[in-house]
């Protein structure tokens, strides 16, 4: 139920960092020299994930032939009217 101009598809990200101008978004920089800012990151991007690094998860996944699916996350470190669209 996202607003089609909010989902970002068929990007390569390269790196996550807070932004400098708001403690409360990350700037992501991608593969094609676009960057975007984001108060959520949702990564969709499989076993060998770039966004999985920045959660600091620093293992190293093998494929098992079997699917999962999991997230992540700390409800109230997001913003209130996040928090309110997820109740």
């Amino acid at each position: 139920n996202l607003p089609h101009d909010m989902l970002k598809t068929n990007k390569r990200l390269l790196t996550i960092e807070k932004n400098d101008n708001n403690e409360k978004e990350y700037v992501l920089h991608f593969a094609d020299g676009t960057s975007e800012t984001a108060n959520i990151v949702i990564g969709c991007d499989g076993i060998h994930s770039n966004v999985r690094k920045y959660l600091g998860n620093h293992d190293n996944p093998e494929y098992s032939g079997q699917v999962i699916y999991r997230g992540l996350l700390r409800p109230f470190s997001l913003p209130m009217e996040t928090r309110d669209f997820l109740d």
